[in-house]
């Protein structure tokens, strides 16, 4: 080994030691000082985490440093190690006092950034990581204005040119008139700033403030602003529109047996963006047995040719049915592309919880070449297992919420948890899971169903199960939660205006 240094140069080490995992690569350290220097050159780590294919945060960014890298590496590799064989555990913690939220709750955007709305006016960014990066503040305001916010909803993508951009959409009021603005925040180079943003003024008439949700898929150059009901192209910042509700193919209507559309849901029940395609999913009941449901997937693309006054409408590419109705559809594996017939392929995918049994489903859609401007006919094909392990334990909670996030590969990691119970009956419980869709047999694998071990977490019930709906959960691909507690400051006679006690939470 101690000759290893003067045989190879270390660039040629360097590219040697791509081929390790991240755990193998801090091991190194302890062959020697040469060696232990050369794991921290920052090209080895960056092409680490580019062609990881696990759950992680997106990156790699100029602002992320090797450190960040590093960790958020090991940590979503501890977890796929661990996250089968072991009970949920938090391992470390971080608490941060933030001003109590009027509009809203505070939201962890790609696992380190947390973003609020203070005073119904400022948005604010906290990053949690602020202490392991150099250039990083822990608090910066990234966003005022004079308007207060009615409602917010906010989002962070990695773009196909190598950016990170943060959207925040707000509803808001203008000298008593009700509008929708959406924020673009760009951040490049090593500082953990924007550098740029600008403001969109939505082109909609249509003002639903309790619904304002910012919806992405994973590297979809598509946002979706449900309470808008429009599609927003992020490489050309036009808006979309739907086209009026109408079924383009004759099999469709054989299918569904219907010829008015009176028994079919004009809205879309569901969006599901990938890379090429915005995919609609609407709720059809078969006449005359309204139990009986089936959906409708409609595809389309962008039409540039219809874009008047930076808006235009999508255009009807790809229709088709299928008999099983999607009550929590998510994108479990984007675009493929077929190099030979040049069809489309996307994974869709469905955790539901029935009589105590854990169900996953996924649906490959097939999209044939366009040709034209006809509409051609989607192949659907679905799939379904059902995990039946230690299904008594969950006996007596009724429907189980579900967590998860996926890498672009097509590797998921998530969980089932139970709904908090004070009934020592019936402890609160985990059943975790994961699902390997890379190849064209998805193959599950579900987890004993085991309740948590918090060894740092105070008063974990309540925080974790949101008992009362004053605590919320979110989970990251970084394996990451983010723990929400209202008037954290409850003494009466303090002078200390209230705040909002934020944990972020790493697990195992």
């Amino acid at each position: 080994m101690t000759t290893l240094a003067p045989v190879f140069p270390a660039e040629t080490v360097c590219r040697i030691l791509r081929y390790s995992s991240p755990r193998d690569l801090v091991r190194w350290r302890a062959v020697s000082k040469w060696f232990c220097a050369i794991t921290y050159d920052a090209s080895i780590w960056r092409y680490l985490y580019t062609n990881s294919c696990l759950p992680r945060p997106p990156g790699p960014f100029p602002f992320q440093s090797t450190v960040y890298l590093e960790q958020a590496l090991l940590r979503t590799e501890r977890l796929a190690r661990s996250w089968m064989t072991r009970p949920m555990r938090d391992v470390s913690l971080v608490e941060l006092q933030v001003e109590q939220q009027p509009r809203g709750v505070i939201r962890l955007l790609s696992g380190r950034f947390l973003i609020g709305c203070e005073s119904a006016s400022r948005f604010v960014l906290h990053d949690v990581d602020a202490n392991v990066e150099p250039h990083a503040s822990q608090k910066q305001v990234i966003w005022e204005q004079q308007e207060q916010v009615l409602a917010w909803a906010a989002t962070s993508i990695a773009t196909e040119d190598g950016r990170f951009v943060m959207y925040v959409l707000l509803s808001e009021r203008k000298l008593g008139i009700p509008r929708w603005r959406l924020l673009e925040f760009c951040f490049s180079g090593k500082s953990v700033k924007p550098c740029a943003v600008d403001t969109f003024d939505v082109p909609t008439s249509k003002f639903e403030s309790y619904r304002v949700v910012l919806q992405k898929s994973g590297k979809s150059p598509f946002l979706h602003l449900s309470g808008c009901k429009l599609v927003f192209d992020m490489r050309t910042r036009v808006f979309y529109e739907f086209p009026k509700f109408f079924i383009a193919l004759d099999e469709t209507r054989h299918k569904t047996g219907t010829k008015p559309c009176f028994n079919i849901s004009a809205t879309p029940d569901r969006i599901v963006l990938t890379s090429t395609h915005i995919i609609a999913l609407h709720r059809h009941f078969v006449p005359p047995f309204p139990g009986i449901v089936t959906t409708i997937l409609q595809a389309f693309t962008v039409d540039g040719s219809s874009v008047r006054n930076g808006k235009g409408v999508l255009r009807l590419s790809h229709e088709g049915t299928s008999d099983h109705h999607f009550h929590h559809i998510a994108l479990l594996r984007n675009s493929i592309v077929d190099p030979i017939t040049e069809s489309t392929n996307v994974r869709l995918l469905e955790c539901v919880n029935y009589d105590h049994d854990l169900r996953v489903l996924w649906g490959d859609l097939t999209l044939s070449k366009p040709t034209g401007n006809d509409v051609l006919p989607i192949t659907i094909v679905i799939h379904e297992k059902v995990e039946k392990k230690n299904a008594e334990k969950l006996q007596g909670y009724g429907t189980l919420p579900w967590d998860f996030d996926c890498s672009d590969a097509g590797l998921l990691r998530g969980y089932c948890r139970a709904n908090f119970s004070e009934d020592p009956q019936y402890p609160s419980c985990l059943a975790k899971f994961t699902l390997d869709a890379t190849q064209d047999e998805c193959m599950l694998a579900v987890g004993e169903v085991l309740p948590p071990e918090w060894n740092h977490i105070k008063d974990p019930g309540h925080r974790i199960y949101g008992k009362d709906g004053k605590y919320m959960t979110n989970f990251d691909a970084s394996g990451r939660f983010c723990l929400v507690r209202y008037s954290a400051v409850d003494d009466p006679n303090s002078n200390t205006e209230d705040r909002e006690l934020v944990v972020v939470v790493d697990i195992e």
